[in-house]
């Protein structure tokens, strides 16, 4: 994952490949980038291809260099509507080509999860979705890990996360310090007229 103290608790030492993580977030922000931009990094670096599927942000070139993401493998996938998102995931998914999948899912329902994890697990790659964390009502906390984002504390965000297995979420949370800059670098700030 790139943050040690959460790999101590993650099967295998790290994001899963070829499984589903659940990364809830209070409001969609640069935060849950922020957690994964370690993957995303060394996914791109191997020259492998990863998806963004609905980000509430344009990804910001010279930021994504920055943190070691090679934007030439980074696929940015712009859809708005919940259905439409999830649709391209499902098919990105399906497809299991990419080094990883990050879709930012704002009405998914336990059910359409479900069948996203059975998909994953014939992906090469992690698969991540980013609902929303009034959504963990329906979430299955997918295995084998669900993560939650806390709320900004100055100017780093603090990451709650916890191993799941198929059974369900593992009671033990683990904090992890993500340092998010204000504001961050691996956005763009969108555009208004």
């Amino acid at each position: 994952s790139g943050h040690p103290a959460l790999d101590t608790h993650l099967p295998g030492g790290g994001w899963p490949c070829g499984a589903l993580t659940e990364v809830l977030v209070s409001q969609f922000s640069i935060v849950e980038l922020r957690l994964l931009s370690p993957v995303i990094a060394h996914q791109t670096r191997a020259g492998r291809s990863v998806a963004l599927i609905g980000p509430s942000l344009s990804p910001h070139a010279p930021g994504l260099r920055h943190d070691g993401i090679d934007e030439r493998h980074l696929v940015w996938i712009d859809v708005d509507t919940p259905r439409d998102r999830l649709w391209a995931t499902e098919q990105l998914v399906k497809a299991g080509s990419f080094g990883a999948v990050i879709a930012w899912l704002p009405l998914v329902r336990a059910e359409q999860i479900r069948r996203l994890q059975v998909l994953a697990s014939r992906c090469k790659g992690p698969v991540f979705l980013c609902p929303p964390a009034c959504a963990s009502q329906d979430s299955t906390v997918a295995p084998p890990a669900g993560v939650g984002t806390g709320p900004p504390a100055g100017h780093g965000t603090v990451a709650s996360a916890g191993a799941a297995s198929r059974g369900g979420f593992v009671s033990r949370r683990v904090t992890v310090a993500v340092h998010v800059s204000a504001p961050s670098h691996l956005w763009e700030k969108a555009s208004c007229g």
